[in-house]
């Protein structure tokens, strides 16, 4: 019987074989090792094969409520003579082994004092077998791991695995969703997140074995929980598998929880930081008798924004005039090219970085505008577009690609010359009522 996914790629779902449960029982969490009689279990291994079809059920159902405690009898069951027994001992088994976290202590520790909302921390998970039996834990083995070799990578892969079991919740008990940077910027984490797609390898600990888990910039890494508002968070690992059987889904069997690890942000970010996870806002203003155009950092991690302006929206960035005048309109591409020997800028949160100016008189000196009679009111906006990233440099069409590689440069040594934040995209501008000077 095969695994099923839900909509998380990495959370498994476990087969509910036939256990099909009778409301009139009452279930327990998964039982210890040491806690089930083996003549309990031998019992109702031999009730497998009753003639009664609800008594084969419920034996099912019970065996399966004791967990991998029961596994050893079952694999001897396998082998039973009665192929009534041994089908379903061997599709209890199967079921069984696919339980994560079974018999496991988990223990989350974090910041012991206030932090910040810029203030990057860490967030341990300290797992320990206490059972006498094996247990899988979703490890994902480092020596396959593609994201390895790439620290941001790694961070933002173990990060996702985990966000399948953490649930966050913020100052007013709402959870918090993990929010993952472009991964089209880093491939190696887009091979990482692919292969667990397919690959559903985890980690077994033996008993009494322990094993610790690091996330590293837990709110402030590639992917991460945005902790913006002053107050108490609170984070958990909780583990229920997905059984197909409703009453088993329902007693939450096999269910396994961590502490709740609290955690108190003293400093809320600043209101210039979006909420909504956008980086980068536009801004058209009048400044004496130019028009400015500005990006304003909103994001809640510094990026990049190239400031070098041209007509080339490959490898450059492009800023275009729009004029609306009753009801006409006119677009026209920025004249003046700007090439910094540093084009690119990192913005952080409130920072403010001119790309574009423009002289009134410019505006309408243009020929479809130039029969606008003085104390005219017209409409401006002004859109900045930059393309320019490590994702197009890799894998851009190639037409475009070839026209931005410096001579003798391939794609791959080109992109890792550009800033792995920079920003790509045409953000959001306001507009802005102009009248034609006499």
């Amino acid at each position: 019987m095969d695994l099923k996914r839900d909509a998380n790629p990495r959370r498994y779902c476990v087969p509910a074989i036939v256990c099909l449960f009778s409301i009139f029982i009452l279930l327990a969490p998964l039982r210890a090792a040491d806690t089930i009689s083996t003549t309990e279990v031998r019992a109702l291994v031999r009730q497998l094969g009753d003639r009664s079809y609800d008594k084969r059920r419920e034996a099912q159902r019970r065996l399966c409520a004791l967990g991998p405690g029961a596994v050893e009898a079952l694999q001897a069951a396998a082998k039973d003579a009665n192929p009534e027994v041994a089908i379903r001992a061997r599709e209890i088994v199967h079921t069984l082994s696919q339980l994560l976290f079974s018999g496991v202590k988990i223990t989350l520790t974090g910041p012991t004092k206030p932090v910040d909302w810029d203030e990057p921390f860490t967030v341990v998970l300290e797992m320990e077998n206490t059972s006498t039996h094996p247990a899988r834990v979703p490890i994902f083995p480092e020596a396959r791991d593609p994201a390895r070799d790439s620290p941001t990578a790694l961070q933002a892969a173990r990060m996702i695995d985990w966000g399948d079991y953490l649930t966050v919740t913020g100052p007013d008990d709402k959870p918090i969703a993990m929010h993952v940077d472009d991964m089209m910027e880093l491939p190696m984490l887009g091979d990482a997140v692919n292969l667990r797609l397919t690959d559903d390898a985890v980690t077994t600990l033996a008993p009494g074995e322990r094993r610790r888990v690091v996330l590293d910039t837990f709110s402030r890494g590639w992917a991460r929980y945005r902790m913006l508002e002053k107050g108490r968070y609170r984070i958990q690992l909780t583990y229920v598998p997905a059984w197909d059987d409703e009453e088993l889904r329902r007693r939450r069997v096999g269910r396994v929880e961590s502490n709740a690890l609290a955690v108190h942000v003293r400093k809320a970010a600043p209101a210039t930081v979006r909420r909504d996870g956008r980086k980068i806002m536009a801004e058209l203003s009048r400044k004496d008798d130019r028009l400015v155009v500005e990006l304003v950092g909103t994001g809640d991690l510094p990026v990049h924004v190239n400031t070098a302006i041209g007509p080339r929206l490959s490898r450059t960035a492009t800023v275009v005039w729009g004029v609306w005048w009753k009801d006409q309109s006119v677009e026209f591409q920025h004249p003046e090219a700007t090439t910094p020997d540093k084009p690119f800028t990192e913005v952080a949160a409130g920072d403010r970085v001119t790309v574009a100016s423009l002289p009134i008189d410019a505006v309408f000196a243009h020929k479809a505008l130039e029969a606008i009679p003085a104390d005219e009111t017209v409409t401006l906006v002004a859109r900045y577009t930059s393309v320019l990233s490590r994702s197009f440099v890799l894998g851009g069409p190639p037409g475009s690609r070839k026209k931005i590689l410096p001579r003798g440069t391939t794609a791959a040594e080109y992109a890792t010359t550009l800033p792995l934040t920079l920003y790509s995209g045409s953000p959001p501008t306001n507009k802005l009522e102009i009248t034609r000077p006499r």
